[in-house]
């Protein structure tokens, strides 16, 4: 006989295949094989989304497919509340593939070139974006656990990666130069200098001619960045008027050729209307003539004195030391900033080798070059430095104030011409009078 209680109960095993979901679907609700209520059918994509190729496997997605914006929810995008999106942009750089023992693979070299080989090679910038939303939230809450924590291990991977290739780059010093190309440029400067001064001295005055107008070029623009338009025309010609005047009228010329450019200035800056924006015009063009044509115009009164290639040699080789040595011996044991809101990679331990290397250079070149005493390069050399480094810091706070690392981009490893002229410039007035003084 058969139990009437023990043929009502199911079979176990059917009760359990019959409570177990079936696949992520009956997890979610959806219908399993015993049979249930059809879901919905999925929304449609729009077209835009549907004309989008499907990207190639392991391609992460590019910059510009970066740049669309996030689908908001809707009825084509279902469950879209709560996205969240990151993105990280990292530089790759191609490896070399010769000479390498481990399947033709090796890292790339730091200086932009394939290992082994001084040629640089291409690069290429891509932006990877990811969108996930809290775990549980949203109608797929049930794997949004693993996906998130997928998600999160990725971005990590990303930031990895972006730090990874970012520190391939050029290996610059602490003081943010790039050491070889900033020593080349500088030979070559020292040789035209040398041979201009040396061999035919009247060539450099088409040196001074032409470091001023590109001097003149990159402040004029740098001070474009903040909307000040110093007048091209009458700034330039007062500035070839003031150099050439240097050296055909001594002081008396330079004075009056400052004295017409600025009334040049004036007027020609007037004629576009006036106001507050005039008068700053008027005012950034006539610190530009102070500051550049100006003050090199003390370079050709030392030049036009007797043994004046001397001199100028003298002029030039004490700041040089200056900016040298301090940049050395900041960039390995510069540890105390000097005025960080200022110029951030200047420090004491800097200035303490700029006072010696420029001390010791004076003494050496006064001796030798202008058979002085001893004690005129003592005198020398300490205020060189430390009008030279009020020049430095000067231009460091315009630059800072109108919102620009270089001046220029003319002399690779240096930035530009007025970068290198920036403490030269201020120390030509002392220089002179001191020459004049002493010797």
């Amino acid at each position: 006989m058969t139990n009437p209680e023990r043929a009502a109960q199911p079979d176990d095993s059917s009760s359990v295949a019959a409570a177990r979901p079936r696949g992520r679907r009956a997890a979610l609700g959806g219908p399993d094989a015993s049979g249930g209520p059809v879901p919905p059918a999925p929304a449609p994509v729009p077209a835009a989304d549907a004309a989008q190729p499907a990207p190639e496997a392991g391609r992460a997605e590019t910059a510009a497919d970066a740049a669309q914006p996030a689908p908001e929810a809707s009825a084509s995008h279902p469950g879209g509340e709560g996205l969240t999106e990151a993105t990280a942009t990292f530089t790759l750089r191609p490896a070399s593939t010769a000479g390498s023992g481990n399947g033709g693979a090796t890292d790339a070299a730091p200086d932009g070139g394939p290992a082994g080989s001084g040629e640089p090679t291409s690069q290429s910038t891509t932006a990877v974006r990811v969108r996930s939303r809290p775990a549980g939230t949203g109608p797929m809450a049930a794997v949004d656990a693993p996906t998130t924590a997928t998600v999160t291990s990725g971005q990590a991977a990303l930031k990895a990666m972006q730090q990874k290739f970012s520190s391939a780059e050029n290996p610059t010093p602490r003081a943010g130069r790039n050491l070889f190309q900033a020593i080349g440029v500088g030979v070559l400067l020292g040789a035209l200098v040398l041979c201009s001064l040396l061999i035919i001295p009247q060539i450099f005055m088409a040196v001074i001619i032409l470091a001023v107008g590109a001097a003149l070029w990159e402040v004029r623009s740098a001070l474009m960045h903040r909307q000040v338009m110093v007048p091209l025309l009458p700034t330039s010609i007062g500035a070839l008027a003031i150099v050439i005047s240097a050296a055909l009228n001594g002081p008396e010329g330079v004075l009056v050729a400052l004295a017409g450019s600025v009334v040049a200035l004036v007027a020609w800056r007037a004629v576009d209307g006036g106001g507050t924006k005039a008068l700053r015009d008027i005012l950034s063009g006539v610190l530009v003539l102070f500051w550049v044509p100006f003050m090199a115009s003390f370079a050709v009164f030392m030049l036009l004195d007797p043994n004046g290639a001397q001199r100028v040699l003298v002029f030039l080789l004490v700041p040089i030391a200056n900016d040298t040595v301090g940049y050395i011996v900041g960039s390995r044991l510069g540890k105390h900033p000097m005025l960080p809101s200022v110029s951030p990679k200047k420090s004491w331990e800097g200035f303490v080798g700029s006072l010696l290397g420029g001390t010791g250079i004076a003494v050496a070149s006064t001796m030798l070059l202008l058979d002085a005493p001893y004690w005129v390069g003592l005198i020398m050399g300490p205020l060189v430095v430390l009008v030279a480094t009020m020049g430095d810091l000067c231009e460091s706070l315009i630059k800072r104030d109108l919102g620009v690392k270089d001046m220029g981009t003319l002399l690779p490893g240096h930035g530009g011409v007025m970068d290198r002229l920036d403490s030269i410039l201020l120390v030509a007035p002392l220089m002179y009078f001191l020459m004049d003084i002493l010797i």
